[in-house]
């Protein structure tokens, strides 16, 4: 059994020392390879969750670690992916994709071969000399998929990608990350609402019912795989899965 990527212990979350608990008691490991989908009613910390992850905020008890240390800051180590893309409107979509590079003072040459691997594989080539503005939602999210990728971090972490894309061109999206997460063995901690998409690209789901963040609920999964593999929604959708949605469905809206 390899080492976890991601160990939580016993750990607490709070703005302050007059504000409630965000998060209480939360107890998790990740493993590396996984691709984790967490889902939760608004309000149970999802996103205070993935920020101490990425090491934007500070664990206020309990014990935080990556790869065995302690996290106490951001790390390229660590991508992050937000609901809207935070790319650089004055770079073009090559520079963008180089500036974590350019800034940890890799090599020219090296900068150059990865910045070009991942445009060809995010579709884009033709538009490694366009600006941001030029591009469409779902490019724009392809760029900061790529940017996060370049410096090969060993964690994507991603906090409802997604959500602001038409419906098309989410499912595009969906099929575009699942190949990278296979292409690029990273392993992928992902926040949504969106309970089919996690069902159908997480290997571990991950629910934190209504009312207690430290009471998980966790789902093995391998429909991420089938997909990857061939399969149609006709062939991979079975009752154990149409089981799991509804079981989803309960811890998300009836109080423990």
């Amino acid at each position: 059994m390899p080492h976890p990527l991601l160990t939580m212990e016993n750990v607490s979350y709070r703005y302050d020392d007059q504000s409630d608990e965000v998060l209480r008691g939360l107890n998790f490991q990740m493993q590396p390879g996984e691709f984790v989908c967490v889902l939760g009613p608004s309000g149970v910390g999802k996103s205070t969750w993935l920020n101490l992850l990425a090491g934007y905020e500070q664990v206020s008890s309990g014990k935080l670690s990556f790869k065995g240390k302690e996290i106490t800051g951001p790390s390229w180590e660590r991508g992050v992916i937000f609901q809207r893309h935070t790319l650089y409107p004055w770079l073009t979509v090559g520079e963008n994709i180089a500036f974590g590079l350019e800034a940890r003072k890799d090599r020219p040459e090296q900068i150059k071969e990865r910045v070009d691997y991942l445009l060809e594989n995010i579709g884009l080539s033709d538009y490694q000399d366009s600006y941001i503005f030029k591009l469409s939602g779902g490019m724009q999210q392809r760029v900061q998929l790529a940017r996060s990728l370049a410096p090969q971090p060993e964690l994507i972490l991603m906090d409802e990608p997604f959500s602001a894309l038409d419906a098309l061109t989410r499912l595009d999206m969906q099929r575009f990350v699942r190949k990278t997460w296979q292409r690029e063995e990273t392993s992928i901690f992902m926040i949504t609402h969106d309970i089919d998409e996690a069902l159908t690209l997480a290997t571990r789901l991950i629910v934190i019912p209504v009312g207690d963040s430290s009471q998980l609920v966790e789902f093995s999964l391998d429909y991420t795989k089938c997909i990857l593999a061939g399969q149609t929604a006709k062939e991979y959708v079975d009752k154990n899965y149409l089981t799991i949605k509804d079981q989803i469905y309960h811890y998300l809206s009836v109080e423990a």
